[in-house]
């Protein structure tokens, strides 16, 4: 059973909540309003995942995937507290 949930504000994306079954549990699907080209299917995990980098877009300061990879191979943390110091 699904249920359709509003419709992103000030976008025609449409929001439907559903089962994905006993290991994904609830999920979300997003619908565009072009939908011959699909939608996506999220779990919670992911959709707040995808909030995150959304907000991070939204506020300017989205990570490329050049900077994440430089990070990941890095302890970014630790070089910053030695460049600050």
């Amino acid at each position: 059973m699904s249920t359709e949930l509003r419709t992103v504000p000030t976008t025609d994306i449409q929001q439907t909540r559903f089962f994905g079954g006993k290991d994904r549990g609830t999920c979300i699907q997003l619908t565009p309003p072009w939908q011959a080209q699909g939608h996506i299917q999220l779990t919670r995990e992911q959709a707040a995942a995808l909030a995150i980098e959304l907000t991070l877009f939204a506020e300017g300061n989205e990570v490329t995937e050049h900077l994440a990879q430089i990070e990941s191979e890095f302890d970014a943390e630790a070089i910053c507290e030695a460049l600050c110091s």
